[in-house]
């Protein structure tokens, strides 16, 4: 098969660079989402956001009781708040409690709005008042985004830097949108762009959700949904747009991300946990070709890495180079030890040649 393009496969680690919350953070965050508490006379709100409490309120008229109430949802997420120290992760929670359509929902409505805040509070998040005052690309330079943006754009006008971001495939096991949201208004400034061009860089994006996203991403200067929260039915109808990484995949976005990877000229894990689940939503159950895989391992024990290592020798099928020889050699490993942006710099000139190979 002939090798097309380069991969990354991108985890909670690399949005980490933009400030948003990853594992302990991101169940303190649900954890306080989920404390909802009333008064004494279950009339004043003591805790919680008034904007949940009212998007549970539509959501307990949609039910079919003459007297249904908010309670199932509070007690579910009592269940949430109470239990997230315990948790490995807010999926896992979700996972045991899958039959429980209360605590399912509910965590799904709590993982939509602290995305939706993180991404406002990241340093990609474009404040529009009192004026619009762009992206601090200064403060974004040393993320992964911002050295891939460089590699993208050395020697290049705007039609080559359009074709090698074509070459790119991002698959991605985040929610939020900050490839889109970086390369729009890094591609903006740098080349100078009219809104119709910045549409042709969001076009040439290719990115696939695993898992869902908290919503599409538009552009418009003046009106971006990046960082925007939102209530009530919105909100209620985003939850049927992502998915907790044990409820799966559909066959058919499984079968896309495989054809992406398949036969591409290298794989790039950038902060992915490599859990079994998540590989088997990238692989399909099918043993794709990879000319050349490496991976952030920031924080593996050296036996995490040797038997990860085997893990993804036995999941590839890796081309050899002319020697017969295949990437995993005995004094080669496929784990960079550096954080998503110096694993950029790092392979910066080779990820180059594989662009223009």
């Amino acid at each position: 098969m002939e090798t097309e393009g380069i991969v990354f496969v991108v985890g909670a680690g690399a949005s980490k660079e933009f400030k948003l919350p990853v594992g302990a953070e991101l169940k303190d965050q649900i954890a306080s989402l989920c404390d909802i508490r009333f008064d004494g006379f279950g009339s004043k709100l003591e805790a919680g956001k008034p904007q949940i409490v009212e998007t549970l309120r539509i959501l307990a008229k949609s039910d079919q009781s003459p007297r249904a109430t908010i309670n199932p949802y509070l007690h579910a997420a009592w269940s949430i708040r109470d239990n997230m120290h315990l948790a490995p992760s807010i999926d896992n929670f979700l996972d045991t409690h899958k039959d429980d359509r209360n605590i399912v929902l509910m965590g799904k409505l709590c993982i939509l709005d602290a995305i939706l805040e993180a991404e406002k509070k990241s340093s990609l998040f474009h404040d529009r008042k009192p004026f619009p005052l762009g992206i601090n690309f200064q403060g974004s330079a040393n993320t992964w985004l911002g050295r891939l943006f460089t590699v993208l754009a050395a020697q290049r006008d705007f039609g080559s830097f359009l074709s090698a971001l074509r070459c790119i495939q991002f698959i991605s096991f985040n929610y939020d949108r900050c490839i889109q949201q970086y390369f729009c208004f890094a591609s903006e400034s740098y080349f100078g762009l009219d809104s119709a061009q910045v549409e042709e860089v969001l076009e040439a994006i290719q990115i696939q959700y695993v898992y869902g996203s908290v919503g599409e991403y538009k552009w418009d200067k003046n009106n971006l949904a990046f960082g925007q929260p939102f209530y009530g039915q919105r909100l209620l109808d985003a939850v049927d747009n992502i998915k907790t990484f044990t409820e799966g995949v559909d066959l058919e976005v499984s079968e896309l991300i495989f054809s992406r990877i398949d036969g591409c000229r290298s794989i790039n894990f950038l902060g992915f946990g490599f859990l079994e689940l998540n590989m088997k939503a990238l692989l399909a159950d099918k043993q794709p070709i990879a000319s050349s895989i490496r991976a952030t391992g920031k924080g593996l024990s050296a036996d995490d890495r040797n038997l990860l290592n085997g893990d993804l020798e036995r999941m590839f099928a890796l081309s050899k180079d002319a020697s017969g020889v295949s990437y995993f050699g005995t004094n080669l490993d496929a784990f960079y030890s550096g954080t998503c942006s110096e694993f950029i710099t790092e392979f910066g000139r080779r990820l180059l040649r594989e662009l223009d190979a």
